[in-house]
């Protein structure tokens, strides 16, 4: 009997303390970007000529807290694939498959109606040195979120009047 008692009183005493840990703190609620969302649609405008080329190719843009990762293929031809095996690229099919893919990683901070995102590491080393940026006008609506270019720092302006609307859902 004595066990026993020693027991409740150990139990008791652990019920006690486990109640002095407080409660865990709250969880930050999530942004409106957080997720990971695949781009369905692409719109590119040049301003310039007053042509506009509309395309769906594979993309995927991810938005954590703080962080954002982006990868997708730009312009309506699907990549080319190597002629041969990895050792036989040529060069030229190294720079066609650079030229038609983009991906950079960093943070980001948004406002009311804009998306600033600060690479960390990018396809492009010259994106990623120094202070550069893309800021990108934004839309949520349900499930799904329009990007639309308003500037990238490594340009001093977008060539051609170049003005780019990604649709994306999650």
């Amino acid at each position: 009997m004595y066990s026993v008692n020693k027991l409740f009183v150990v139990l008791g005493f652990l019920v006690l303390l486990s109640g002095c840990q407080g409660s865990p703190a709250p969880t930050p609620a999530a942004g409106p970007l957080e997720g990971v969302w695949q781009v369905i649609a692409r719109t590119v405008a040049d301003t310039d000529t007053g042509s506009t080329e509309a395309s769906i190719q594979p993309g995927l843009y991810i938005f954590g807290k703080r962080h954002y990762s982006m990868m997708y293929v730009p312009g309506g031809d699907p990549r080319a694939l190597f002629g041969g095996t990895l050792n036989e690229v040529t060069d030229s099919e190294k720079v066609q498959a650079y030229d038609t893919f983009i991906a950079n990683s960093g943070t980001y901070e948004i406002s009311e109606s804009s998306i600033t995102t600060r690479p960390a590491m990018a396809k492009n080393p010259n994106f990623m040195t120094g202070s550069h940026s893309s800021v990108h006008s934004y839309r949520i609506e349900a499930d799904s979120l329009w990007l639309t270019t308003e500037s990238i720092s490594i340009y001093r302006a977008l060539p051609g009047g170049f003005k780019a609307t990604t649709k994306l859902v999650r």
